[in-house]
C-alpha cells in the first residue's frame, strides 16, 4: 500500500478545487432541472387547447379570418372555432357572426374585430373598424 503525502498547503489547494468543481456541477444540475421544466411548461401551454372557444357561426359574403399561428388571412369557414389572437374581417358586402357561449357577435360590412381573450372568466374583445353588435343573453356569457 502506497502512502500519499501532501503538504498542508496542497491539500487546501485540492479542497478548494473539489468544492469549485462540486459547485460547478450542481450549478450545470440546477440549469438542466429549470431547463426541463421550462420546457414542460411549455409543451403543455401549446398542448392545452383553450378552456373556452367562440365560433363563426354564420357568413354572408366576403369574410376574412387571421390566424397567428397561420401568420396570413384565409376565408372565414361556418362553424371555425375562434380563440385569443384571431381576427374577422368583412367586405363592404360582407357579414358575420361569432357565438361565444350565449353571448352573440353581429359583424356589419368593412369591419374588422380583433378577439384579444376568450377564457371561463371573460371575454375582451377589439373593434379596429367598421360596426358591431353584442347580445349577452345571460351575465355567465
Amino acid at each position: 500500500m502506497k502512502t500519499l503525502n501532501m503538504t498542508a498547503e496542497t491539500q487546501q489547494t485540492l479542497l478548494g478545487r473539489c468544492r469549485l468543481a462540486a459547485a460547478a456541477l450542481l450549478s450545470v444540475a440546477l440549469a438542466g432541472a429549470v431547463g426541463v421544466a421550462a420546457a414542460q411548461a411549455n409543451r403543455d401551454i401549446e398542448v392545452d387547447p383553450p378552456g373556452r372557444v367562440g365560433r363563426i357561426s354564420d357568413v354572408i359574403g366576403q369574410v376574412q379570418l387571421f390566424h397567428p399561428n397561420a401568420g396570413e388571412w384565409a376565408n372565414a369557414d361556418r362553424n371555425r372555432p375562434v380563440t385569443g389572437g384571431d381576427r374577422l374581417a368583412t367586405e363592404a358586402n360582407g357579414r358575420a357572426e361569432l357565438r361565444i357561449g350565449s353571448t352573440t357577435v353581429r359583424l356589419d360590412g368593412a369591419t374588422e374585430l380583433e378577439v384579444l381573450r376568450i377564457d371561463d372568466a371573460r371575454i375582451e374583445l377589439q373593434l379596429h373598424a367598421g360596426t358591431a353588435s353584442v347580445r349577452l343573453r345571460s351575465r355567465e356569457a
